[in-house]
């Protein structure tokens, strides 16, 4: 099989009109974005590729258009060469601009903070040429596979979506205590609500925490589901020993001293450390007297759009935070897994129903320590947390065979292109 550079393939200029200058009309409109716009006037009717050649998200993407258009100036719109022998279906040549995209914008790109492709990097590109009956035979199997590839990724969403809802049914079932059974020689919630409160007084006393305010009493207009009745109602800041924030402002960065993480550093049951900034030892020494965050700890974020997130502090070594709140308590009677998956349970509703901000939402100390739990014996927490990790196990599992069987998937196609595509040496 051989190679042709793009120029002696195809005949090639740029687009004629800037990406902001859509109107509203009957014809195509085609730009780096993956959307099609509108306009009113044409300069193309022609079976046509149009290659995005000047913006960074989209570089690379390649449209097939069979109908009038008018395309960006940030595009090079792709006709097959008048004078050639070389026969070209395009819609196969979609494909292969595809296939080769990442590779193609490697060897032309230029520039650093605007990358783009010039017409003749571009040009001098090379693209594998075969006869044009092997080109309509190759896009037929092709397009036949794709669609039943596509039936059979949406299949293996639905299933992820499944997934989702089971994990949030197994949760949901958790907190209203019908995922393990209750036993009857389990010590009451009441009772370890009331050592909670006397290791709250004792600290107090020693002058390791503030004395709080009074929370207001449970109404029962506020509860929103039937509980075990070895289970209590809480408040957080009721089980919470302390529940505080980081930085208010934005600390200067440096390239050592102090782990320092945000908001974007969390997901869900993970910190992540690897990407973490830094802050000196001053700025990270005025926060950690006012916070100190521990290894078992929870945080929460409270800030922007992943309010209520939650993630186990797992480490035993000093650092600084911004836009999360911590929540601090005794570990040997409140269980930090139980708390976590009480908040991934919960984390949709409380940031729909209880953040303020507008586009920036937030979620106040206030609002978190007012938010009521249901508070299981402790035992039976830890019972809970035992059965949830297993069940979720599972769920991972199953979700890691699904994004096995999308990867295979991906790879049929390049096996299905790279036989005709790449060059046998």
């Amino acid at each position: 099989m051989k190679k042709y550079r793009i120029s002696e393939l195809f005949d090639y200029e740029k687009g004629s009109l800037q990406s902001t200058k859509s109107i509203e009309g009957e014809y195509n409109f085609l730009t780096a974005a993956q959307e099609w716009k509108s306009h009113n006037t044409f300069t193309h009717d022609t079976e046509a590729l149009v290659f995005a050649a000047a913006a960074s998200g989209s570089l690379g993407r390649t449209h097939y258009i069979n109908e009038k258009f008018i395309a960006s100036d940030l595009c090079f719109i792709l006709t097959p060469k008048a004078d050639s022998d070389l026969k070209l279906d395009l819609e196969f040549y979609h494909i292969i601009f595809n296939f080769v995209k990442t590779d193609l914008v490697k060897r032309t790109k230029a520039g650093t903070s605007k990358e783009a492709i010039g017409l003749k990097n571009f040009g001098k590109y090379e693209l594998p040429y075969i006869p044009y009956d092997e080109q309509i035979i190759l896009k037929n199997r092709v397009k036949e596979f794709g669609l039943k590839q596509i039936l059979f990724l949406n299949e293996l969403n639905k299933q992820q979506t499944y997934i989702t809802k089971l994990r949030q049914a197994f949760l949901t079932e958790a907190m209203q205590g019908k995922l393990v059974p209750q036993d009857p020689n389990d010590e009451p919630a009441s009772e370890l609500l009331k050592k909670i409160k006397a290791e709250k007084e004792k600290l107090i006393k020693e002058n390791k925490i503030k004395k709080q305010k009074p929370l207001p009493v449970i109404k029962p207009e506020e509860i929103p589901y039937e509980i075990p009745e070895n289970w209590v109602w809480v408040r957080l800041g009721e089980i919470c020993t302390k529940i505080t924030d980081g930085f208010h402002n934005t600390p200067p960065k440096s390239k050592k001293g102090f782990p320092y993480i945000s908001a974007k550093h969390i997901r869900i049951g993970k910190i992540d450390w690897k990407n973490c900034d830094y802050v000196n030892e001053k700025y990270h020494k005025e926060l950690y007297q006012k916070a100190s965050p521990n290894n078992g700890e929870l945080l929460i974020v409270n800030i922007g759009a992943g309010c209520a997130t939650p993630a186990i502090i797992d480490i035993s070594y000093e650092f600084s935070f911004k836009n999360v709140a911590l929540l601090k308590f005794n570990k040997d009677l409140v269980s930090n897994k139980f708390l976590e998956h009480y908040f991934v349970n919960q984390k949709n509703n409380i940031y729909m129903k209880l953040t303020n901000g507008g586009l920036q939402p937030f979620l106040s100390l206030k609002i978190l320590e007012n938010i009521i739990i249901p508070f299981p014996p402790l035992i039976e927490q830890k019972r809970i947390v035992e059965k949830l990790d297993k069940l979720m196990q599972k769920c991972d599992e199953l979700e890691a065979s699904i994004n096995t069987s999308k990867e295979q998937t991906e790879q049929l196609m390049e096996v299905l292109l790279k036989e005709a595509l790449i060059p046998q040496n």
